[in-house]
């Protein structure tokens, strides 16, 4: 005896072959009939082809769940990049609340302070062991207050959001030394349509730290950008790293372009002899 093993929808029949071996026969005179099979075979594959719907939509669920697990990843992963951008746009409408969400100056100007005072104390003190100068080592104290003095008036004139507003339009931010009025970040000015004047590199310190390294084109000066994770996709900057070379650059770049007045001149030299 054959059985029909198509399907009107081209599915494979899978016989009820638990049936087929208790045939009916004289000697098994109770067993299932030609027409009871059919029933049966009916029966399972109806199940079965109910079922085969059900897997692909599990299936499809799954592929669509690990996408968008996967553009998430993605997206969470990518998210620092997008910090120069929402802080150029906050920048240039002047929106000072967005720009105090995604800086937090406090921060940073309290530990900029620390890392200035320590590098100037330390330019300072070595001119004064290279000088040999037995009065200056006496007031070396006194120096160092007006060390702590000038560190502390130039953080807070550099670390606020109109410095970083002007900064983000390409626009000179001036800033006081010694009665002198400078410009700092000459070499790090956005500039939107012409040659970039620095260039940046990002990576991660931790999942929930990333450092953006930002070094001038012309004079290979640097300092570093430090940024924590504050959800999925937002970070907020709380530490700005420098360099001594840079720190260098904000109190002698006037007088090394030749421009600052010879009171300023005058004043630099008392600074360093003091």
């Amino acid at each position: 005896m054959t059985h029909d093993t198509s399907s009107s929808d081209d599915e494979p029949v899978i016989p009820a072959l638990f049936a087929t071996i208790h045939h009916q026969s004289d000697e098994r005179p109770d067993g299932y009939t030609a027409e009871d099979i059919e029933e049966l075979n009916r029966l399972a594959n109806q199940r079965r082809r109910k079922r085969l719907p059900q897997r692909r939509t599990q299936y499809i669920a799954g592929g669509a769940f690990v996408l968008v697990g996967a553009l998430l990843a993605g997206a969470v992963w990518m998210s620092p990049m997008w910090m120069p951008g929402r802080i150029e746009k906050a920048a240039e409408i002047g929106d000072r609340s967005k720009l105090e969400q995604l800086v937090d100056f406090p921060a940073i100007r309290t530990a900029l302070k620390i890392d200035a005072k320590d590098m100037m104390k330390a330019t300072y003190r070595s001119e004064i062991a290279a000088s040999g100068d037995p009065f200056a080592m006496m007031f070396s104290g006194i120096g160092d207050s007006i060390v702590d003095a000038a560190a502390d008036a130039l953080v807070d004139q550099l670390v606020t959001p109109l410095a970083l507003e002007k900064a983000a339009r390409g626009e000179d931010v001036p800033f006081n030394f010694l009665g002198d009025t400078r410009s700092a970040l000459p070499d790090f000015r956005h500039v939107r349509d012409g040659m970039p004047t620095f260039t940046a590199r990002g990576r991660y310190l931790t999942l929930a730290r990333y450092e953006f390294t930002l070094r001038s084109i012309g004079t290979d000066q640097k300092f570093d950008i430090q940024m924590r994770r504050t959800g999925p996709f937002s970070w907020r900057i709380d530490k700005v790293k420098i360099d001594p070379s840079f720190l260098t650059s904000l109190q002698t770049k006037d007088r090394q372009a030749g421009t600052a007045s010879p009171e300023t001149l005058n004043a630099e030299r008392a600074l360093e002899n003091d």
